[in-house]
């Protein structure tokens, strides 16, 4: 819809209905004003007196969710849908947005877009696991340097007690896995195309990225390897692998060479447990004949496995990748 694309930052009458954990608290309402073009994302109440329900399909900006909460750490222009459908995985999944500083000032421009996963532990300390990796202050911080590193984040919060399951395509020794594909189906097949309607996007794979850590990495380089004409570039954090029995191994021995396919893997010393696996994972891709201009690969010797620590790789990682689509 057009409508939402010049969406300005107006406030709306809402009731907090979700966090990260399901609980929500109540806002306050407050009086709103729209225009023809601009729909407000609520439903009508009887009583004129009570605040309106909030439309838990559509965007709301989290200046409006959380205008009366404490504490949240968030940066720009940040959206969150509390219930997208999930038709592939028979669920709905809440999805962050951000949107780059030049956004509502030039309408004509388009945008990059990076997919990304365990979206509540990308933009907002508050509601994440361990911390957060500061995706939105990194990218607004060098977007204000320079427009050139402009780009339109959708981040896919995880499954909770589903998410080992969604991300590994198949089913493991250990016993979880198997919805994988469906998982990067669904944002292959109903995410990214709406975020291609609703946003300015650049829809092509040259401009389009996913990008995660841990599972979260595993599921983005095997979304890149079964979908290359979707994402040209992936962003691979403390890479695991250890219980898929050697599946992404030959899966990238069975796809071969990419032509158009970036990819950046990394792990730290502090994960001992994953650094020689993701140095065979890098041997396994250069023996399949990616080049260097491919390829970027990084042990962080202080690197652990945990949020603070994507957190300080993040901002190199994007420009790596980024600086492939300029």
């Amino acid at each position: 819809m057009d409508q939402f694309k010049r969406l300005p930052l107006i406030l709306f009458m809402v009731i907090l209905t979700s966090c990260a954990s399901g609980n929500g608290n109540e806002g306050e309402a407050q009086p709103v004003q729209t225009s023809k073009t601009e729909p407000p994302h609520t439903q009508a109440t009887p009583n004129e007196n009570e605040p309106p329900v909030y439309d838990v399909t559509s965007p709301i900006h989290t200046g409006e969710l959380y205008a009366n909460q404490q504490g949240h750490t968030l940066t720009g222009d940040v959206y969150v849908i509390p219930q997208f459908e999930v038709p592939q995985l028979d669920t709905t999944r809440r999805i962050w947005i951000y949107l780059p500083p030049s956004y509502e000032m030039d309408q004509n421009k388009r945008y990059p877009v990076l997919y990304m996963h365990d979206a509540q532990n990308l933009f907002d300390s508050l509601i994440s696991f361990s911390g957060e990796w500061s995706v939105d202050e990194a990218i607004q911080k060098l977007s204000l340097e320079d427009e050139k590193w402009e780009s339109i984040v959708i981040g896919i919060e995880n499954g909770g007690d589903d998410r080992n399951n969604e991300l590994v395509p198949w089913v493991s020794s250990y016993g979880f896995g198997g919805k994988g594909d469906a998982y990067v189906d669904f944002i292959v097949e109903t995410l990214k195309p709406y975020v291609d309607e609703q946003f300015r996007t650049l829809t092509d794979p040259a401009h389009t990225s996913i990008a995660g850590s841990s599972l979260g990495a595993y599921i983005s380089l095997y979304a890149a390897l079964t979908y290359p004409d979707v994402f040209g570039h992936v962003g691979a954090f403390s890479f695991v692998m250890w219980f898929d029995d050697n599946r992404m191994m030959e899966y990238v021995e069975q796809v071969g060479k990419l032509e158009d396919v970036q990819i950046y893997v990394d792990a730290g010393m502090m994960e001992a447990e994953i650094v020689e696996p993701v140095k065979a994972l890098y041997r396994q891709l250069l023996s399949t004949g990616y080049g260097e201009e491919q390829l970027k690969f990084i042990i962080d010797p202080e690197g652990a496995h945990i949020e603070s620590a994507w957190k300080k790789r993040f901002p190199d990682a994007y420009q790596w990748w980024m600086q492939k689509q300029i």
